[in-house]
């Protein structure tokens, strides 16, 4: 049975960043909470990727901030075909 899903919080983009590049990691398929090839087998599925830091004397909360971001939009790009961004209530 397929169920329409609206996830508010999903830590899945921080760990992608995390990993090395030798890793591939991907929002299409990977070992975390979820990933876009699950996701789409879902009767509906929206999304709301956690973009957050805290203060850390080792990293730069604006900059950890501005690289997540980046990787969201880089992933949205790679994977345009299977997702995007909702910018208001009708995208969604």
């Amino acid at each position: 049975m397929n169920f329409p899903v609206f996830d508010l919080h999903c830590d899945t983009l921080n760990e992608l960043i995390h990993l090395g590049v030798e890793d591939n990691p991907s929002l299409r398929s990977n070992k975390f909470h979820i990933d876009l090839e699950r996701a789409r087998k879902l009767g509906g599925y929206a999304q709301c990727f956690a973009c957050f830091t805290t203060y850390s004397k080792k990293h730069n909360p604006v900059l950890v901030f501005e690289k997540q971001m980046m990787a969201l939009l880089s992933e949205v790009e790679r994977n345009s075909d299977i997702i995007r961004l909702a910018y208001s209530a009708e995208d969604i």
